[in-house]
């Protein structure tokens, strides 16, 4: 192994790169993957949508019906309720981003930027105690519904 490199997984010695441009070159990187994925899903959605009217285009044309809409095109479309109150699952993964964030930056940069970790660990702490609170209340009230005499 060669004393040299800062770290023995990585053939680079993170010594000659300062730390501030692997933050920025990650934070970077996040941005052009996140917008990536953004304009192809906002692509892909405005093409199924396109192909939908002029299948209804075409079906009015020659008299015949209207196809019928998809579950995900219909006004006033909400998400279902096992989507709404989700803040177990968002919680627990912003808890474990958090923490990765947090190993990653103290094994790699050093301990000055190692709390960066704590921002989605506590935002992850907050859904999670705010989906016990919901599930409690809802309990409440499901019980508070079967105990109400019916007239």
């Amino acid at each position: 192994m060669n004393p040299d490199l800062a770290h023995p997984v990585f053939p680079v010695s993170f010594a000659v790169i300062p730390p501030y441009v692997v933050v920025y070159s990650a934070i970077l990187l996040l941005i052009l993957v996140v917008g990536v994925f953004l304009i192809c899903a906002l692509y892909f959605e405005n093409r199924r949508r396109e192909m939908w009217h002029q299948t209804a285009r075409f079906a009015l044309e020659k008299g015949q019906p209207l196809p019928a809409l998809g579950a995900d095109d219909r006004p006033g479309k909400s998400r279902p309720s096992h989507e709404k109150e989700n803040d177990f699952r968002t919680g627990l993964i912003m808890i474990a981003t958090g923490t990765g964030i947090f190993f990653a930056f103290r094994e790699f940069l050093g301990h000055g930027l190692a709390f960066l970790g704590f921002i989605p660990g506590l935002i992850g702490v907050a859904l999670f105690i705010n989906g016990i609170i919901v599930a409690i209340l809802r309990d409440k009230k499901t019980h508070d519904d079967d105990r109400r005499p019916s007239s």
